[in-house]
């Protein structure tokens, strides 16, 4: 069997011919040189910390509404605003736990 070169900076396993690793390491001048792999496609970056507080505030915002609209003696719409509000936190929550929390 062939000897195989792994990357020290990725581990990632090459083949004996390799002279440079997918992500930059260059296996003759033992340096890091730009990678192959191009820069990062946008369209699957992470949340920017503006659309993670807006999606945690905006649950937050319907509870409050819905304490105020009772405070105000709409009762039944203040109720669905909560019961909505609530859902939206302990769903995502409940499914999260289910699939990668309860291991």
């Amino acid at each position: 069997m062939t000897d195989v070169k792994d990357c020290p900076k990725c581990g990632l396993v090459n083949p004996p011919s390799a002279q440079r690793c997918d992500c930059g390491y260059d296996f003759i001048s033992r340096s890091v040189e730009a990678s192959y792999l191009g820069k990062r496609d946008p369209r699957a970056a992470d949340l920017t910390s503006a659309e993670t507080a807006l999606v945690l505030l905006v649950p937050g915002l319907g509870a409050v509404l819905g304490f105020a609209a009772r405070s105000q003696g709409r009762i039944r719409a203040g109720n669905k605003m909560i019961i909505a509000s609530m859902l939206m936190i302990i769903m995502p929550l409940a499914i999260f736990a289910t699939f990668v929390g309860c291991r």
